[in-house]
């Protein structure tokens, strides 16, 4: 529990109004399907998707068949898949004596219900990451052409290259991942380009910087006229539209030793960063109706577990989670980043 000590006042004069705090941006949330779970019901939830028939592929015939004039043709049987995403509780709090708010000028109550407001974005934020992180298809780099067979982390030493980028875009292409965003024609302002229609890249400001030296890659200052332009954008390349944010998931100190890669701690082992590849419906997050129970109890409100009024209590609870609704449609890039 913080004390007056801990935030004393002083004999300078106070500018009452807090400073900013650098804040992160939230991108992932806008790229997974929400699903409200109704309260008074489960902690799970539980989706399902008709497979696709599949019909003739080429010369062989496949689930779908030709049939004999006058005859009905066989059953066609389909297939039902299911998939329970799952949800788990997430508090915060912080605890402050009832001297911090009578010992100083500023509004430290004001600011901490902010912040405690800031931290639950994050918290969200993170959590979709690790739902998007948690997929099974994965590029891990072992070079920067487009080398993408390393089997373990620790074998990590490329940079996010065209050609690994251009596998990416063929993993999607032929499994018929759907694109978020619509094609933009070219406009006749300087400097611009068409847009295809594109999946979504979630990468970090770090792989942002190698991205940009891409030759082919087109910065999002050059978008043509008409494109949406996106929170946290920073480009494209190919059919994938990149935006940063520094929560996306980095590994310290896990990948391999090379020359010239950001690291953490340990020279002979550089950091690696995950960049998620998306599609629509590649992944849910799921929130509890009426979970979200944001505290404040003051040191004015005494209580039995609080007599005297000794401190104040600010924090929230809520329930939410999801997963991956279809593997086939994620793909994580692991890589290394320029230091």
């Amino acid at each position: 529990m913080q004390n007056s000590t801990q935030i004393a006042p002083t004999n300078v004069f106070l500018q009452k109004d807090f400073l900013s705090r650098l804040l992160p941006l939230h991108v992932a949330k806008r790229w997974v399907k929400q699903i409200a779970l109704p309260a008074k019901n489960s902690a799970t939830v539980e989706v399902a998707r008709i497979e696709r028939i599949a019909p003739l592929t080429g010369a062989t015939a496949a689930t779908v068949k030709s049939y004999v004039e006058g005859q009905t043709p066989g059953d066609t049987s389909f297939t039902l898949t299911k998939v329970q995403l799952t949800t788990s509780l997430y508090a915060h709090l912080i605890r402050t004596t009832d001297q911090v708010d009578l010992l100083n000028e500023r509004q430290i109550l004001n600011e901490l219900m902010k912040l405690n407001t800031e931290n639950l974005a994050d918290v969200v934020e993170l959590i979709i990451n690790a739902i998007l992180n948690s997929g099974t298809n994965v590029y891990r780099l072992t070079d920067s052409i487009g080398a993408t067979a390393g089997a373990a982390r620790s074998n990590v030493v490329g940079l996010l290259n065209p050609g690994a980028l251009d596998k990416a875009v063929r993993f999607m292409e032929t499994g018929n991942v759907p694109t978020f965003t619509k094609a933009v024609s070219a406009s006749t302002q300087y400097s611009t380009a068409p847009i295809d229609a594109c999946w979504i890249g979630l990468c970090h400001p770090d792989t942002a910087l190698d991205l940009r030296q891409m030759p082919d890659f087109l910065r999002v200052e050059a978008y043509p006229n008409g494109a949406d332009k996106l929170d946290g954008e920073v480009g494209k390349y190919n059919r994938i539209r990149f935006i940063a944010s520094t929560l996306q998931k980095i590994y310290p100190d896990t990948g391999g030793a090379a020359s010239g890669t950001k690291y953490t701690t340990a020279s002979s082992a550089c950091d690696v960063y995950a960049t998620v590849i998306l599609g629509q419906d590649a992944a849910a997050y799921v929130d509890l109706a009426q979970s979200l129970d944001v505290v404040h109890i003051s040191s004015k409100n005494p209580d039995h577990a609080n007599p005297l009024g000794l401190s104040d209590a600010l924090g929230y609870k809520f329930r939410s989670g999801g997963g991956v609704l279809e593997d086939a449609r994620l793909l994580r890039i692991e890589h290394a980043v320029t230091a």
